[in-house]
């Protein structure tokens, strides 16, 4: 029952009743921790009419305290909400009529943590590392093909890139099964699954279509992947909301994969009036969205994050000196993750308000220092090209790929598909570009 407050702002007072004044039949409903209150308070009554008379030098009597619950309930964890992503793929117009100013009109707003069929626990207070290494009992990591039913190939190219990654088969790894809500944890489900990809068992493919029928029974109504229907959506939305899940799993340890996956910001301006320095800081998130900035037709992934660190004519006013002009706002990362996921956004939007998708080639390379955008101090900026989720065609349709590496050897995963390529990781990509670029952090 809601509790409403009355017309002078302050909560209604609520009268106490003693076990003599209850009606027998209602004694019971009460709640345990009122009736601990009402006997401590009979108890103190009777005490007090015994109790002989108290000399006038004697202190007075303590009130007596009440009974305190044993335990207080864990506020459940809330993740803070991801960036809506913009994103070129089979479902490119509807993410990029999402992000248009022009188009889109009010966004709507909700929660980004809907029933998911997985229990919500509280974070741990210290993040503990995850190992990059492949367990040893797992023997040699297997690449093999998976099983496209239609237009799921954004589902496939993800989970090949997640699949070949040891951060995240170990976070998997600790999740321990047994107390999800039987047959509707995607974690559950994920984790039996690279299980049996890596070990080659013959099940896998039946386990990769259980994965789907468990995010179409748990996910939200309002993504495409839950409808269990062949439609053609968006690989990093599907990527998010996997690293997500698996996050907020109560049986995983929700630390490792925040250690693992997630990148944080703090952002700082100097008003030029006054010199006053302001900071903030952004939550934390799985992936960062960079814009692609060509120059000469071409762009390099340290262009792009040069212009995603530094955002220029920004109108912010000044608490200091109360003046409101362009700022120029420059963002460092304060959290480094052990795998940085980088998603190029590869649309642009027309005078007229329509979407194109931006086929620019962008230099990626194989080591990156990430020293450069860090904050003063941070330790292990060095990192290493892993995997890429790659597309090819237009915004309303297309295809995704995977490639990953192992050790020095790339594969590239094509649906069912596999095979080795010569020459590197951007080697013979003919009209595919790279659209979500995976980075392991070196020791």
């Amino acid at each position: 029952m809601a509790i409403t407050r009355s017309q002078n702002g302050k909560l209604p007072a609520k009268k106490i009743l003693y076990d003599e004044q209850f009606p027998t039949h209602l004694r019971r409903q009460r709640p345990l921790q009122t009736r601990k209150k009402e006997k401590v308070a009979k108890r103190s009554r009777v005490a007090t009419s015994s109790a002989p008379p108290a000399p006038a030098s004697a202190p007075p009597r303590a009130a007596p305290v009440a009974a305190l619950p044993a335990a207080l309930p864990a506020a459940p964890f809330v993740a803070p909400s991801a960036a809506p992503p913009a994103a070129p793929s089979s479902a490119l117009s509807r993410a990029a009529r999402a992000t248009n100013p022009v188009a889109a009109g009010t966004a709507t707003s909700g929660s980004t943590r809907q029933a998911s069929g997985v229990a919500r626990r509280a974070p741990r207070a210290t993040a503990p590392s995850v190992a990059g290494a492949w367990p040893p009992t797992l023997g040699r990591p297997r690449a093999r093909g998976m099983v496209n039913p239609s237009q799921w190939c954004y589902r496939r190219s993800v989970l090949q890139s997640l699949f070949s990654t040891p951060q995240f088969f170990n976070v998997l790894d600790s999740h321990v099964q047994g107390r999800c809500p039987g047959g509707n944890c995607v974690t559950c489900a994920l984790r039996t699954a690279i299980r049996d990809y890596h070990s080659g068992m013959p099940t896998m493919r039946n386990q990769i279509m259980r994965l789907d029928q468990t995010i179409a029974r748990t996910g939200r109504q309002s993504s495409g992947w839950t409808r269990n229907r062949q439609t053609q959506e968006d690989a990093h939305d599907f990527h998010a909301y996997l690293v997500r899940t698996v996050e907020e799993a109560r049986c995983t340890t929700s630390a490792q994969i925040q250690a693992g996956f997630q990148i944080a910001h703090q952002a700082s301006w100097t008003c030029q009036r006054c010199g006053r320095i302001s900071t903030s800081t952004d939550p934390p998130s799985g992936s960062i969205s960079v814009p692609i900035n060509p120059r000469n037709g071409t762009a390099t992934i340290q262009s792009c994050l040069d212009t995603y660190h530094t955002e220029n004519g920004l109108q912010i006013r000044c608490d200091g000196c109360r003046s409101n002009i362009d700022r120029r706002r420059i963002k460092k990362i304060r959290i480094l993750p052990e795998v940085l996921n980088l998603h190029l956004l590869r649309f642009a939007w027309t005078p007229r308000g329509q979407s194109v998708k931006l086929k620019d080639n962008v230099h990626i390379p194989d080591e990156l220092d990430i020293s450069r955008w860090a904050v003063q101090g941070s330790t292990r900026t060095k990192y290493r090209l892993h995997s890429m989720v790659l597309h090819a065609g237009g915004l309303n349709s297309g295809h995704y790929i995977a490639r990953a590496r192992d050790g020095n050897r790339v594969t590239e995963f094509d649906d069912t598909l596999t095979s080795s390529v010569q020459g590197g990781m951007l080697a013979d990509l003919g009209s595919f570009t790279p659209y979500i670029v995976s980075y392991v952090r070196q020791p």
